[in-house]
């Protein structure tokens, strides 16, 4: 009766190892299957910040185009680019590479630009401006090339974007000296990153 004993006790022996070894093998499974589960929803999530970023900036180009074709914005470069040209004498003059500081442009109330900080807003432009003579009435047309550039950051993303848009407006003097703008076409010629 002892050898029978002996006989299962070593059999015991042999199982408990290969149970420790069959654990280890799939504590390694597992462990390298977390691994790749982790790595992948961290490139996904990098995924999605820079998407998020990317439309955030589209947005941003969005609004400070609308701000150009009629905005404030546009606005403020069309009547800089008069002032100086309205301030030289001659029936055409032209400025070339005027450049403005804009440093920030203000996105409140728009939730969708949330976390969304533009910098470096650049305004270039260049342009010229003639007289017109009719029927006793002086008129000023007014025609613009300007050229846009900033720095766009969401979520630790940054994306530089370019704007480029042509101007043509023509104004006359009103009555006690006052501007009035009869026609006035912005015109966007070219975005890029």
């Amino acid at each position: 009766m002892q050898k029978r004993n002996e006989g299962l006790t070593n059999k015991n022996g042999y199982t408990i190892i290969i149970a420790v070894i069959i654990m280890a093998v799939l504590l390694i499974i597992g462990v390298a299957v977390l691994t790749a589960a982790a790595n992948s929803l961290n490139s996904v999530n990098q995924r999605k910040a820079g998407r998020q970023a990317y439309y955030a900036a589209k947005s941003v180009i969005n609004v400070i185009d609308d701000s150009m074709h009629g905005g404030k914005l546009g606005q403020y470069v069309r009547d800089k680019a008069y002032g100086q040209l309205a301030s030289a004498d001659g029936e055409s003059v032209a400025i070339k590479d005027q450049a403005l500081s804009a440093k920030a442009v203000k996105l409140d109330g728009n939730k969708e630009l949330e976390g969304m900080s533009v910098k470096d807003l650049k305004i270039l432009y260049d342009g010229n401006m003639s007289t017109l003579t009719e029927s006793g009435t002086d008129r000023k047309t007014l025609s613009l090339n300007v050229k846009l550039s900033f720095t766009a950051e969401s979520n630790g993303e940054i994306y530089k974007l370019n704007a480029a848009y042509r101007y043509d407006g023509t104004a006359r003097l009103g009555t006690g000296g006052g501007l009035m703008w009869e026609t006035q076409k912005w015109e966007t010629t070219a975005i890029s990153q």
